[in-house]
């Protein structure tokens, strides 16, 4: 569960390796992604998955993550990590 103050918070976690099947991962809140990243990025670039409140974008392709990084943060979206 997350917690509260996370929700109030606009950010985007990254890191620089794959996961175990080849994907590059960005996690979000879902106010992010749905007020960002709906409607802006679709498959197939990218594997979308929602956990609880969290949701994980995933991309085998490494510059799609970062055109969305790069875009979620002249929104204004907190970026954790890099890629």
């Amino acid at each position: 569960m997350t917690s509260p103050i996370s929700s109030y918070i606009m950010y985007v976690k990254v890191g620089p390796k794959k996961d175990p099947q080849g994907y590059y991962v960005a996690v979000t809140t879902r106010d992010v992604f749905e007020r960002y990243v709906r409607d802006r990025f679709a498959p197939p670039n990218i594997v979308i998955e929602e956990v609880g409140g969290e949701v994980f974008i995933k991309s085998k392709s490494r510059s799609v993550l970062k055109k969305l990084i790069k875009f979620l943060a002249s929104k204004g979206v907190t970026v954790i990590g890099s890629i």
